[in-house]
């Protein structure tokens, strides 16, 4: 059943009072789906809440043709079909626009937690620096020592300046380089 099929039986039924938001949340709750329409077994589940008779009436015995006829069952026709489709777009789109907004804060969330880590990585490399005095920073020179126990971290030079090659205070060979932004 489509939605405004399923509004034109429940007006058969005398539920009047009904609007189209009624009826596209009875479909969302009904529709196991997830194809804007339901199903008879789902229907019947809807309205009864016994999914076990809806599974038996689906499996049971359908009338045949001649049986269905004899009855005269009455033509039930659509209700609100424009309005029904109205409204689920305007649902679909503040659907869409909710998540667009989640992605916003998901993505500004994720970029926060990066650059957290990468503050407390860096937080982490200075206290080794500091812990190890490898490599040493003056006013106008950093020196690295490459026989000291510690290896230095992150060593990329860049920038105007003096790179000089020396012997430390026990004889070992050290790069130094010299700035006046150091």
């Amino acid at each position: 059943l489509s939605p405004d099929e399923v509004w034109g039986g429940l007006r058969f039924c005398r539920l009047n009072d009904l609007t189209a938001d009624d009826v596209l949340d009875f479909i969302d709750v009904a529709d196991t789906t997830h194809e804007g329409s339901v199903q008879y077994q789902d229907f019947i589940c809807a309205l009864t809440g016994d999914r076990e008779l809806a599974d038996e009436l689906d499996t049971a015995e359908q009338p045949n043709e001649g049986e269905a006829q004899g009855k005269k069952l009455p033509t039930i026709p659509p209700h609100g079909t424009e309005e029904l489709r109205d409204l689920k777009a305007a649902r679909v789109a503040k659907q869409r626009a909710a998540e667009r907004e989640a992605n916003k804060e998901l993505e500004s969330e994720n970029l926060r937690v990066m650059e957290e880590i990468e503050n407390e990585q860096i937080a982490q490399d200075i206290a080794e620096v500091q812990a190890t005095g490898n490599p040493m920073l003056d006013d106008t020179s950093l020196t690295f020592s490459f026989f000291h126990p510690s290896v230095p971290k992150l060593v990329h030079p860049v920038g105007a300046g003096k790179v000089r090659r020396h012997t430390d205070t026990n004889g070992h060979a050290c790069i130094r380089m010299e700035s006046a932004n150091c």
